[in-house]
């Protein structure tokens, strides 16, 4: 993935290079949160699904904190049963489906995000001193224009594939 490959438009260029740093990124993020929850005894992954089940202000399943995530549904089934035997996160009979059970944070599990949260937003205000804050607003608004791109192109990449073999 060279960005200054000949093969490459300029804003398909500028992409592949802001791909290339958002890898770079994620690795400082997530050791960041791991320096972050290791004190807490847990995990940046645990953290990421409390976060998104607070975020959701309702209780979800686990299909739906995967699909948010951007995650197999597998992986965050074991992220709640860890938690779960934790005794931070809930299972709850769904109405709306028989096997798919709801899951919500604990009073524990919602005790644990509020002391997470409240290191993170030290690191944050920390390390977000040194760097303007309109600047930070309009990568963010950027990488969500990104996400949503992507998230756009993969049904239209699926139907592609199916189309290419059904040919």
């Amino acid at each position: 993935m060279d960005p200054g490959s000949p093969a490459h438009s300029p804003a398909g260029a500028a992409l592949t290079r802001l791909v290339l740093e958002s890898f770079r990124l994620n690795a400082r993020v997530l050791a960041a949160g791991d320096r972050i929850t290791r004190e807490f005894g847990t995990t940046t992954a645990r953290w990421s699904l409390l976060s998104q089940l607070e975020l959701a202000r309702e209780p979800r399943t686990v299909a739906q904190v995967a699909r948010a995530l951007g995650l197999k549904r597998q992986g965050i089934q074991r992220l709640a049963d860890s938690l779960h035997a934790d005794g931070l996160l809930e299972f709850r009979p769904n109405p709306g489906h028989a096997r798919a059970m709801l899951v919500t944070p604990t009073a524990s599990g919602r005790r644990l995000l509020e002391r997470l949260n409240a290191r993170q937003a030290q690191w944050a205000n920390r390390l977000g001193a040194s760097l303007e804050a309109r600047a930070l607003e309009r990568a963010a608004t950027g990488l969500l224009a990104l996400r949503g791109a992507l998230e756009t192109d993969e049904p239209a990449q699926r139907r592609r594939r199916r189309t290419a073999h059904a040919a």
